[in-house]
Protein backbone atom coordinates (compact mmCIF):
# COMPACT_ATOMS: atom_id res chain seq x y z
CA UNK A 1 0.00 0.00 0.00
CA UNK A 2 1.23 3.31 -0.97
CA UNK A 3 0.18 6.46 0.68
CA UNK A 4 1.07 9.54 -1.22
CA UNK A 5 2.69 12.82 0.42
CA UNK A 6 2.51 11.18 3.83
CA UNK A 7 5.59 12.42 5.84
CA UNK A 8 6.18 13.39 9.34
CA UNK A 9 3.81 15.93 9.85
CA UNK A 10 0.57 13.84 8.86
CA UNK A 11 -0.82 10.70 9.72
CA UNK A 12 -3.17 7.64 8.37
CA UNK A 13 -6.67 6.94 9.78
CA UNK A 14 -7.84 4.05 8.71
CA UNK A 15 -12.08 2.59 8.92
CA UNK A 16 -13.24 -0.72 9.07
CA UNK A 17 -16.49 -2.74 9.00
CA UNK A 18 -18.61 -5.41 7.60
CA UNK A 19 -22.06 -6.04 6.26
CA UNK A 20 -23.56 -9.44 5.82
CA UNK A 21 -22.69 -11.03 9.50
CA UNK A 22 -26.21 -12.53 10.03
CA UNK A 23 -27.77 -13.51 6.61
CA UNK A 24 -28.13 -17.40 5.45
CA UNK A 25 -27.57 -16.13 1.58
CA UNK A 26 -25.13 -13.59 -0.08
CA UNK A 27 -21.69 -12.81 0.89
CA UNK A 28 -20.37 -11.06 3.73
CA UNK A 29 -18.46 -8.19 2.70
CA UNK A 30 -15.98 -6.89 4.63
CA UNK A 31 -14.03 -2.70 3.97
CA UNK A 32 -11.82 -0.62 4.63
CA UNK A 33 -11.47 3.43 3.84
CA UNK A 34 -7.73 4.49 4.42
CA UNK A 35 -7.33 8.66 4.27
CA UNK A 36 -4.32 10.72 5.06
CA UNK A 37 -4.63 13.80 6.62
CA UNK A 38 -2.36 16.16 8.99
CA UNK A 39 -1.21 15.55 12.43
CA UNK A 40 -2.98 18.88 13.86
CA UNK A 41 -6.45 17.37 13.06
CA UNK A 42 -8.32 14.10 15.25
CA UNK A 43 -10.44 11.64 13.46
CA UNK A 44 -13.49 13.50 15.65
CA UNK A 45 -12.83 16.84 13.53
CA UNK A 46 -13.59 15.35 10.03
CA UNK A 47 -17.57 16.06 10.42
CA UNK A 48 -16.62 19.98 11.51
CA UNK A 49 -14.09 19.83 8.81
CA UNK A 50 -16.08 18.29 5.62
CA UNK A 51 -19.53 19.92 6.93
CA UNK A 52 -19.45 21.58 3.75
CA UNK A 53 -20.05 18.00 1.93
CA UNK A 54 -20.73 15.61 4.35
CA UNK A 55 -23.52 15.01 6.75
CA UNK A 56 -24.46 12.07 9.39
CA UNK A 57 -27.87 13.44 9.75
CA UNK A 58 -29.54 14.26 7.05
CA UNK A 59 -32.79 16.99 6.52
CA UNK A 60 -35.07 17.39 3.88
CA UNK A 61 -33.57 18.98 0.70
CA UNK A 62 -30.32 18.63 2.25
CA UNK A 63 -27.89 18.17 -0.89
CA UNK A 64 -24.74 17.11 1.25
CA UNK A 65 -23.46 13.61 0.70
CA UNK A 66 -25.21 11.01 3.89
CA UNK A 67 -22.76 9.39 5.48
CA UNK A 68 -22.99 7.56 8.45
CA UNK A 69 -23.78 4.07 10.02
CA UNK A 70 -24.90 1.94 6.43
CA UNK A 71 -28.21 1.14 8.34
CA UNK A 72 -29.59 4.71 9.07
CA UNK A 73 -28.07 5.87 5.52
CA UNK A 74 -29.97 2.98 3.62
CA UNK A 75 -33.58 0.88 4.00
CA UNK A 76 -35.36 -1.03 2.17
CA UNK A 77 -37.69 1.64 2.61
CA UNK A 78 -35.58 4.60 1.75
CA UNK A 79 -34.53 2.91 -1.31
CA UNK A 80 -30.30 2.32 -2.43
CA UNK A 81 -30.05 5.61 -4.06
CA UNK A 82 -28.77 7.89 -1.25
CA UNK A 83 -25.93 4.73 -0.14
CA UNK A 84 -25.10 4.67 -3.94
CA UNK A 85 -24.65 8.24 -4.16
CA UNK A 86 -22.65 8.92 -1.70
CA UNK A 87 -20.87 5.55 -2.33
CA UNK A 88 -19.78 6.14 -5.69
CA UNK A 89 -18.31 9.68 -5.17
CA UNK A 90 -16.41 8.87 -2.55
CA UNK A 91 -15.16 5.85 -4.78
CA UNK A 92 -14.51 8.41 -7.07
CA UNK A 93 -12.65 10.85 -5.35
CA UNK A 94 -10.23 8.18 -4.01
CA UNK A 95 -9.39 7.94 -8.01
CA UNK A 96 -10.73 4.40 -8.12
CA UNK A 97 -10.25 4.21 -12.32
CA UNK A 98 -12.71 2.16 -13.61
CA UNK A 99 -15.50 4.17 -12.59
CA UNK A 100 -14.91 7.64 -14.30
CA UNK A 101 -18.18 8.93 -14.05
CA UNK A 102 -18.71 9.62 -17.35
CA UNK A 103 -20.69 6.91 -18.66
CA UNK A 104 -21.54 4.02 -16.15
CA UNK A 105 -19.54 1.18 -14.84
CA UNK A 106 -19.66 -2.67 -15.31
CA UNK A 107 -19.92 -3.66 -11.25
CA UNK A 108 -17.91 -6.75 -11.58
CA UNK A 109 -15.20 -4.54 -13.28
CA UNK A 110 -15.22 -2.11 -10.02
CA UNK A 111 -15.17 -5.08 -7.48
CA UNK A 112 -12.35 -6.68 -8.84
CA UNK A 113 -10.64 -3.79 -8.57
CA UNK A 114 -12.34 -2.41 -5.06
CA UNK A 115 -10.90 -6.42 -4.00
CA UNK A 116 -7.43 -5.61 -5.30
CA UNK A 117 -6.19 -9.00 -6.08
CA UNK A 118 -9.29 -9.96 -8.29
CA UNK A 119 -12.31 -11.80 -8.18
CA UNK A 120 -11.87 -14.67 -5.73
CA UNK A 121 -12.47 -18.44 -7.24
CA UNK A 122 -15.87 -18.95 -5.57
CA UNK A 123 -17.62 -16.56 -7.77
CA UNK A 124 -17.02 -17.98 -10.69
CA UNK A 125 -18.97 -21.08 -9.91
CA UNK A 126 -21.97 -18.90 -8.22
CA UNK A 127 -23.79 -18.77 -12.09
CA UNK A 128 -25.79 -15.44 -10.42
CA UNK A 129 -22.66 -13.49 -10.48
CA UNK A 130 -20.81 -15.23 -13.45
CA UNK A 131 -23.63 -14.99 -15.43
CA UNK A 132 -24.99 -11.63 -15.24
CA UNK A 133 -23.73 -8.08 -15.73
CA UNK A 134 -24.90 -5.35 -13.47
CA UNK A 135 -25.29 -1.57 -14.69
CA UNK A 136 -23.84 1.21 -12.28
CA UNK A 137 -25.72 3.38 -10.76
CA UNK A 138 -28.23 1.56 -10.06
CA UNK A 139 -30.59 4.74 -8.97
CA UNK A 140 -28.72 7.30 -8.69
CA UNK A 141 -27.78 9.88 -11.66
CA UNK A 142 -24.61 10.17 -12.80
CA UNK A 143 -24.79 14.09 -13.08
CA UNK A 144 -25.12 13.67 -9.21
CA UNK A 145 -21.93 12.08 -8.66
CA UNK A 146 -20.02 13.96 -11.19
CA UNK A 147 -21.20 17.00 -8.52
CA UNK A 148 -21.04 14.97 -5.45
CA UNK A 149 -16.68 14.12 -6.57
CA UNK A 150 -16.16 17.83 -7.38
CA UNK A 151 -17.98 19.10 -3.96
CA UNK A 152 -15.34 16.15 -2.39
CA UNK A 153 -12.42 17.13 -3.90
CA UNK A 154 -12.70 20.84 -3.31
CA UNK A 155 -13.58 20.08 0.45
CA UNK A 156 -10.61 17.78 0.46
CA UNK A 157 -8.17 19.86 -0.86
CA UNK A 158 -9.23 22.35 2.10
CA UNK A 159 -8.67 20.43 4.66
CA UNK A 160 -5.24 19.12 3.65
CA UNK A 161 -7.47 15.42 3.49
CA UNK A 162 -6.95 12.75 1.01
CA UNK A 163 -8.89 9.22 0.81
CA UNK A 164 -5.92 7.14 -0.22
CA UNK A 165 -7.91 3.60 -0.76
CA UNK A 166 -10.73 1.98 -0.49
CA UNK A 167 -10.64 -1.98 -0.63
CA UNK A 168 -13.10 -4.97 0.49
CA UNK A 169 -12.97 -8.52 0.54
CA UNK A 170 -16.60 -10.37 -0.38
CA UNK A 171 -17.04 -13.90 1.17
CA UNK A 172 -19.25 -15.81 -0.41
CA UNK A 173 -21.07 -18.73 0.93
CA UNK A 174 -18.81 -21.80 0.10
CA UNK A 175 -15.61 -19.26 1.37
CA UNK A 176 -17.58 -18.74 4.83
CA UNK A 177 -18.67 -22.33 5.41
CA UNK A 178 -15.20 -23.68 4.82
CA UNK A 179 -13.87 -21.02 7.31
CA UNK A 180 -16.41 -21.82 9.33
CA UNK A 181 -15.47 -25.62 9.44
CA UNK A 182 -11.63 -24.43 10.11
CA UNK A 183 -12.36 -21.95 13.19
CA UNK A 184 -15.53 -23.10 14.59
CA UNK A 185 -17.99 -19.64 15.08
CA UNK A 186 -18.99 -16.64 13.19
CA UNK A 187 -16.47 -14.17 15.42
CA UNK A 188 -13.67 -15.94 14.63
CA UNK A 189 -13.73 -15.95 10.90
CA UNK A 190 -14.60 -12.30 11.13
CA UNK A 191 -11.36 -11.12 13.29
CA UNK A 192 -9.14 -13.60 11.46
CA UNK A 193 -10.34 -11.92 7.98
CA UNK A 194 -10.77 -8.28 9.01
CA UNK A 195 -6.81 -8.25 10.20
CA UNK A 196 -6.21 -10.26 6.80
CA UNK A 197 -7.80 -7.49 5.05
CA UNK A 198 -6.04 -4.43 6.96
CA UNK A 199 -2.87 -5.45 7.65
CA UNK A 200 -1.70 -4.43 3.73
CA UNK A 201 -2.66 -1.04 4.90
CA UNK A 202 -0.46 -0.60 7.93
CA UNK A 203 2.13 2.53 7.06
CA UNK A 204 5.93 1.82 7.99
CA UNK A 205 6.87 2.38 11.21
CA UNK A 206 8.05 6.28 10.50
CA UNK A 207 4.22 7.03 9.75
CA UNK A 208 1.41 7.42 12.71
CA UNK A 209 -1.31 5.30 11.62
CA UNK A 210 -4.94 4.72 14.02
CA UNK A 211 -7.23 1.76 13.14
CA UNK A 212 -11.05 1.97 14.15
CA UNK A 213 -13.30 -0.45 13.68
CA UNK A 214 -16.65 -1.67 15.37
CA UNK A 215 -16.63 -4.88 18.03
CA UNK A 216 -16.67 -8.30 16.19
CA UNK A 217 -19.75 -9.67 18.08
CA UNK A 218 -19.26 -10.22 21.93
CA UNK A 219 -15.12 -10.28 21.60
CA UNK A 220 -13.39 -8.06 23.36
CA UNK A 221 -10.06 -9.35 23.66
CA UNK A 222 -7.86 -8.94 19.98
CA UNK A 223 -4.22 -8.90 21.03
CA UNK A 224 -3.68 -12.39 19.72
CA UNK A 225 -5.03 -11.58 16.74
CA UNK A 226 -3.10 -8.75 16.45
CA UNK A 227 -0.21 -10.17 16.99
CA UNK A 228 -0.30 -12.69 14.43
CA UNK A 229 -1.12 -9.85 11.44
CA UNK A 230 1.51 -7.42 12.65
CA UNK A 231 4.40 -9.69 14.03
CA UNK A 232 7.30 -6.82 13.81
CA UNK A 233 4.79 -4.51 16.25
CA UNK A 234 5.24 -4.75 20.21
CA UNK A 235 1.60 -4.21 21.20
CA UNK A 236 0.48 -3.41 24.17
CA UNK A 237 -2.81 -3.39 25.65
CA UNK A 238 -4.27 -0.54 26.38
CA UNK A 239 -8.08 -1.41 27.30
CA UNK A 240 -10.54 -4.25 26.99
CA UNK A 241 -14.22 -3.89 27.93
CA UNK A 242 -17.54 -4.32 26.67
CA UNK A 243 -17.32 -1.29 25.12
CA UNK A 244 -13.94 -0.55 23.59
CA UNK A 245 -10.53 -2.92 23.14
CA UNK A 246 -7.79 -0.74 22.51
CA UNK A 247 -4.11 -1.24 21.33
CA UNK A 248 -0.78 0.38 20.75
CA UNK A 249 2.81 0.97 20.09
CA UNK A 250 4.48 4.38 19.35
CA UNK A 251 3.21 4.55 15.56
CA UNK A 252 0.36 2.59 15.88
CA UNK A 253 -3.09 2.46 17.57
CA UNK A 254 -6.02 0.18 17.11
CA UNK A 255 -9.14 0.34 18.99
CA UNK A 256 -12.64 -1.75 18.66
CA UNK A 257 -15.50 0.15 19.91
CA UNK A 258 -19.07 -0.14 20.21
CA UNK A 259 -20.86 2.14 17.51
CA UNK A 260 -17.62 3.19 15.79
CA UNK A 261 -19.72 4.25 12.80
CA UNK A 262 -19.41 7.57 14.87
CA UNK A 263 -16.62 8.09 13.45
CA UNK A 264 -16.38 9.01 9.53
CA UNK A 265 -13.49 6.72 8.42
CA UNK A 266 -15.68 3.78 9.84
CA UNK A 267 -18.58 4.92 8.61
CA UNK A 268 -17.30 4.94 4.75
CA UNK A 269 -16.11 1.68 5.24
CA UNK A 270 -19.94 0.63 6.97
CA UNK A 271 -21.47 1.93 3.91
CA UNK A 272 -19.02 0.34 1.26
CA UNK A 273 -19.57 -2.79 2.50
CA UNK A 274 -23.45 -2.34 2.15
CA UNK A 275 -23.10 -0.98 -1.10
CA UNK A 276 -21.61 -3.92 -2.35
CA UNK A 277 -23.37 -6.67 -0.92
CA UNK A 278 -26.58 -5.02 -1.81
CA UNK A 279 -25.44 -4.92 -5.36
CA UNK A 280 -24.15 -8.58 -4.92
CA UNK A 281 -27.72 -9.42 -3.76
CA UNK A 282 -29.03 -7.36 -7.25
CA UNK A 283 -27.49 -9.85 -9.16
CA UNK A 284 -28.51 -12.82 -7.21
CA UNK A 285 -32.30 -11.94 -6.91
CA UNK A 286 -32.08 -11.07 -10.74
CA UNK A 287 -30.43 -14.21 -11.52
CA UNK A 288 -33.32 -16.32 -9.81
CA UNK A 289 -36.41 -14.44 -11.01
CA UNK A 290 -35.57 -15.32 -14.41
CA UNK A 291 -35.16 -18.76 -13.45
CA UNK A 292 -38.12 -18.72 -11.08
CA UNK A 293 -40.44 -15.54 -11.97
CA UNK A 294 -42.95 -16.36 -9.30
CA UNK A 295 -40.06 -15.56 -6.52
CA UNK A 296 -39.97 -12.20 -4.30
CA UNK A 297 -36.18 -10.77 -4.04
CA UNK A 298 -34.62 -11.58 -0.94
CA UNK A 299 -32.12 -9.83 1.75
CA UNK A 300 -30.71 -13.08 2.68
CA UNK A 301 -31.83 -12.75 6.58
CA UNK A 302 -32.87 -15.84 7.94
CA UNK A 303 -36.18 -15.99 8.21
CA UNK A 304 -36.98 -14.68 4.61
CA UNK A 305 -33.74 -16.98 3.30
CA UNK A 306 -35.99 -19.81 4.03
CA UNK A 307 -38.56 -18.80 2.50
CA UNK A 308 -36.81 -18.07 -0.50
CA UNK A 309 -34.95 -21.38 -0.54
CA UNK A 310 -37.96 -23.24 -0.43
CA UNK A 311 -39.68 -20.92 -3.40
CA UNK A 312 -36.53 -21.91 -5.81
CA UNK A 313 -36.12 -25.49 -4.97
CA UNK A 314 -36.85 -26.93 -8.05
CA UNK A 315 -34.72 -24.41 -9.66
CA UNK A 316 -32.19 -24.97 -7.68
CA UNK A 317 -32.30 -29.12 -7.94
CA UNK A 318 -31.67 -28.27 -11.71
CA UNK A 319 -28.28 -26.92 -11.22
CA UNK A 320 -26.97 -29.72 -9.43
CA UNK A 321 -24.49 -27.62 -7.54
CA UNK A 322 -23.21 -28.46 -3.60
CA UNK A 323 -25.50 -26.85 -1.54
CA UNK A 324 -22.35 -24.96 -0.04
CA UNK A 325 -22.37 -22.35 -2.41
CA UNK A 326 -25.84 -21.13 -2.00
CA UNK A 327 -26.54 -21.68 2.02
CA UNK A 328 -24.18 -20.07 4.66
CA UNK A 329 -24.41 -23.17 7.34
CA UNK A 330 -24.29 -20.01 10.60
Amino acid sequence: MVFHQVDSSRQIIIGMDEAGYGPKLGPLVIAVSAWSMPKRLTVEDLWTQLDDVLTNKLASRDKRLHVGDSKQVYSSTKGIASLERSVLSLMAACQIRSLNLTEPAEFFTLLTELLGKGLPASFSRQPWYDSCSISLPLKARLIELSEGLIQLNRSFQKCELQLEQMQVDVVCPERFNSLIQQYGNKSEVLTRLSMALVKDFIPPKSVDCQVLADKHGGRSRYLPYLLDAFPDRFLLTERESQEQSRYRDDSLSLSFSVKSERFLPVAVASMTAKYVREVCMEAFNRYWKLRTPEVKPTKGYPVDAARFRQQIDRSWEELQLPESILWRDR
